[in-house]
């Protein structure tokens, strides 16, 4: 299942939602989804897209036989409360009242094993460091990835996966079928909170 976020405040399409999908059906979910833009940005103060928003959703309304992976790929902090007013608007659902963030992601954790990749954007270290310590407040530090190449997202999900799954050397061998040793290496490296206490990685040692 893939799902666009993006902000409440201001972007006409902050939850875009498609059901679960495989091969040519999933390309094409992916080719309807819409590009929006415009939702508030305080790069001085905090960062923030409604990932909570997409969070209750899959809390609520997503049904599935087994504890499915979550991947959550995205540079932006959440907002501290899923609104009522949101809930209603997107999803349809009546709330009595707002509900924590951090408490809605910490059940979502029991339902899915849930992994966030934050790639390295523009803004300040300090910034990233503040949003940065938010999720790793909410999943662990280990579940939290820095990505230090965003153009290797669909590679770190397919290790993800290999990891979760215990396939990892077949998941590594996909890859380096896929890329160059070097692109290879900096998805492991992305991975390594993961890695370095689990996985000893096939012709790769975890970082000490």
């Amino acid at each position: 299942s893939l799902i666009a976020i993006a902000d409440t405040h201001g972007d006409p399409y902050p939850l875009q939602v498609a059901d679960f999908k495989n091969g040519d059906e999933a390309v094409n979910v992916i080719n309807d989804i819409c590009i929006g833009g415009g939702g508030y940005h305080d790069r001085a103060v905090f960062t923030q897209e409604s990932y909570e928003l997409a969070a209750y959703y899959l809390l609520n309304h997503c049904t599935t036989p087994v504890k499915p992976i979550l991947i959550i790929a995205g540079e932006e902090g959440f907002y501290k409360k899923v609104s009522p007013d949101e809930v209603k608007q997107y999803i349809g659902d009546d709330l009595p009242k707002p509900l924590d963030s951090v408490e809605v992601m910490h059940k979502l954790s029991k339902k899915f094993d849930t992994y966030v990749l934050r790639p390295e954007p523009n803004y300040s270290a300090e910034m990233y460091r503040k949003i940065h310590a938010q999720w790793v407040d909410v999943f662990g530090e280990e579940k939290v990835l820095r990505m230090s190449d965003p153009g290797r997202l669909v590679d770190t999900v397919i290790a993800i996966c290999g990891y979760a799954t215990e396939h990892w050397n077949q998941s590594l061998d996909l890859l380096r079928r896929r890329q160059t040793s070097e692109q290879v290496e900096s998805v492991v490296d992305s991975l390594h909170p993961l890695l370095k206490q689990k996985v000893k990685t096939k012709g790769t040692k975890p970082r000490k």
